[in-house]
């Protein structure tokens, strides 16, 4: 037989083999989302065991664990939406599909503590929290941060959600019916649903949460304060942008049945310019509050009195799908303090003093029609204390900075100061007392010149 003829019954055979072979799933031959953004391939996925017991700083952990520390927020929510099984319901006792994929959970946190085996300097400082999910089941995810006031070692029963990879299932425990889950997330966050000491939500923080605001981003800002502006604080400026703006709350489902919001499902709402109600203004504090107290005073409701020096518009782009862009207004005012005086150092230790009026920053999405054809004037604030930041002024220029309130504003509301009425009622007074003052002058000139009339009239 020649070569050729030997060549074509090879490839003949080779043919009929192919054939007879079964025909394999599409998601074993290709990477999906979850293999791209995870960093490992299909067949490395394939080989994670739902067997071995959990170690949170094993090699794949690891991979897993620096992934969630480089990749931002949008990245997350991007490969959430490609994923096709996007609910825990598809955790199942094999998971050979839905490993290294990305899931969003709600749930109750029954438990968190620190994790101090994991000896990696880069990552921070983690914690495995106890998540129940509303079906009963338990997930166990390994988070890079929690929110600081959240208690360890001990019974919780906090809202918390959580955005971050599926890894797999542990083992069966002793005095369990059920296999907990594992997971791995950038952050756990803490959406609070009642007024409490501890962990301590204010009244005011209460608000936040339930218009879907992450009370853990409020230690972005403890932690910085005091501090110029940081990249790390981008999730909690963000945030406190879109709760401001009343054009990101969610729609309605309809015209007639208006969407009740869940803070668990983390779609932050604003409240309208305006329309803050009475309960809350009696929450607000004053600017007074915030300069005794500022460490206290992060993340509660402000109401004061300023006038407006000058007004920035500023585009700012969010990290989020569509990286949407946004513009706001930065107003710089100064607010009255009274009769007294505050006394502050800036970064070089050198002492500024304050007399009558502090300045402050107040960041507002829409700003008045007045405000915007003439940037000045008095104006009543309402709004949350974010933090102190440090900034450069003609007091401060080459002398490290100075303080000042960084406010985001619910609403601004410019009103006619009365200094012209309170004018016109002291010139009414003084020309009244001036006319009085005259009158009897003249009183006693003429009882005088009578007086002095009729003794010469006697002589």
């Amino acid at each position: 037989m020649t070569a050729p003829s030997k060549l074509g019954l090879r490839l003949l055979l080779a043919m009929a083999v192919l054939s007879a072979l079964p025909t394999l799933p599409l998601w074993s031959l290709q990477s999906d989302r979850a293999s791209e953004l995870s960093g490992m391939t299909v067949s490395e996925i394939a080989e994670v065991s739902d067997r071995e017991p959990v170690r949170w700083d094993d090699e794949i952990m690891l991979r897993l664990w620096y992934r969630c520390l480089r990749q931002p927020h949008s990245e997350f929510e991007r490969t959430l939406l490609a994923n096709e099984t996007s609910s825990p319901e598809t955790w199942t006792s094999d998971t050979t599909n839905v490993r290294m994929r990305v899931f969003r959970i709600a749930g109750q946190l029954r438990s968190l503590r620190d994790l101090t085996e994991l000896q990696q300097p880069e990552l921070g400082k983690p914690v495995m929290a106890e998540i129940e999910l509303a079906s009963g089941q338990r997930v166990q995810v390994g988070a890079l941060s929690s929110p600081q006031f959240l208690p360890r070692n001990q019974p919780l029963d906090e809202a918390v959600v959580a955005l971050g990879f599926f890894v797999r299932l542990a083992p069966v425990t002793s005095g369990s019916s059920q296999r907990t889950a594992i997971m791995l997330a950038p952050r756990l966050e803490w959406y609070p649903t009642r007024e409490q000491s501890s962990p301590p939500v204010s009244a005011s923080q209460l608000i936040l949460s339930q218009a879907g605001f992450d009370l853990g981003l409020l230690d972005i800002a403890r932690r910085f304060n005091r501090q110029p502006f940081q990249v790390e604080e981008r999730p909690a400026f963000s945030q406190f942008l879109r709760f401001i703006d009343p054009l990101a709350t969610q729609p309605s489902q309809s015209e007639h049945s208006p969407r009740e919001h869940s803070p668990r499902e983390n779609h932050p709402q604003g409240i309208p310019a305006g329309k803050t109600p009475n309960a809350e203004k009696r929450l607000a504090l004053g600017i007074m509050d915030i300069l005794r107290a500022p460490d206290q005073s992060i993340g509660e409701m402000v109401a004061f009195q300023g006038n407006v020096k000058r007004v920035t518009p500023v585009d700012y782009e969010f990290d989020d799908l569509a990286r949407t862009r946004i513009r706001y207004y930065q107003i710089d005012l100064f607010a009255p303090i009274g009769d007294g005086k505050i006394r502050m150092r800036n970064a070089l230790g050198e002492e500024l003093v304050f007399q009558h009026r502090f300045p402050v920053t107040v960041n507002v999405v829409h700003l008045p029609d007045k405000l915007k054809k003439e940037p000045t004037g008095p104006v009543h604030i309402e709004g949350y204390f974010y933090r102190f930041w440090n900034y450069e002024s003609e007091l401060s220029a080459d002398r490290g900075g100075q303080f000042t309130p960084l406010v985001f504003a619910t609403a601004v509301t410019p009103f006619e100061a009365q200094t012209q009425t309170l004018d016109a009622w002291l010139t009414t007074l003084l020309l009244s007392l001036l006319g009085i003052v005259v009158v009897v002058a003249l009183y006693y000139y003429r009882s005088d010149w009578q007086h002095k009339k009729r003794r010469r009239l006697g002589r």
